[in-house]
């Protein structure tokens, strides 16, 4: 491994490092915060936790993944370390339970209303399988391809992770325009729906 990567790699190291910790620290917050408040907590507050726990998994896969290729000078590529294709399914599961998240907040789930429909969940959970198996082949066909010595990504995997996003942000955008409008007719201060739902939807991106 050149000194070029291993600086690389120490770079990611620490980069994820601290952000595990950040991550930590939210989480411990959070779990303060609903055991202080657990008579009032609903379900999407629960939610909201496995989703800052997914993330905090990912991030502490990765940074053990970086730390023992950096330590043991294995590298990267190719083939792909186990650790790699581990972190990768942690991030891609990751990014599937927080979209969710993202849509039930928008659809006012935990905010004007405590019920979500079958058929929205009906739909939620099938675009979150979608995704699910879009980026995973996605990830998993592009890695396999690179070991192979070909860089570019499927055109088929990711057409259809297009598409499945394209899907969950239009329905979270229109989601959150009709909750919005909403709060605003029972004069109800929409910041309070503001601030989640633009932390989920910067996790996004």
């Amino acid at each position: 491994m050149t000194d070029g990567s291993c600086f690389e790699l120490f770079a990611f190291v620490v980069l994820s490092g601290v952000l595990s910790l950040l991550y930590g620290v939210v989480d411990v917050c959070f779990v303060f915060l609903i055991n202080r408040h657990r008579e009032s907590a609903v379900g999407m507050h629960y939610f909201l936790l496995v989703v800052l726990l997914l993330a905090t998994g990912e991030s502490v896969a990765w940074f053990a993944t970086y730390k023992l290729l950096n330590d043991s000078g294995q590298p990267v590529c190719c083939p792909y370390p186990d650790l790699v294709l581990l972190s990768t399914l942690v991030k891609v599961l990751a990014g599937m339970v927080t979209r969710i998240a993202a849509t039930l907040v928008c659809l006012g789930y935990g905010i004007v209303r405590m019920h979500i429909s079958w058929p929205e969940v009906f739909v939620v959970s099938g675009l979150g399988v979608c995704y699910f198996i879009a980026v995973g082949a996605l990830e998993v066909s592009h890695l396999a391809n690179q070991s192979d010595g070909d860089v570019r990504p499927p055109a088929v995997w990711e057409g259809l992770v297009i598409v499945t996003n394209a899907c969950f942000g239009g329905w979270i955008f229109l989601s959150l325009t009709l909750t919005r409008r909403n709060l605003a007719a029972f004069g109800q201060v929409p910041q309070t729906h503001h601030i989640p739902t633009n932390c989920l939807i910067l996790s996004l991106l």
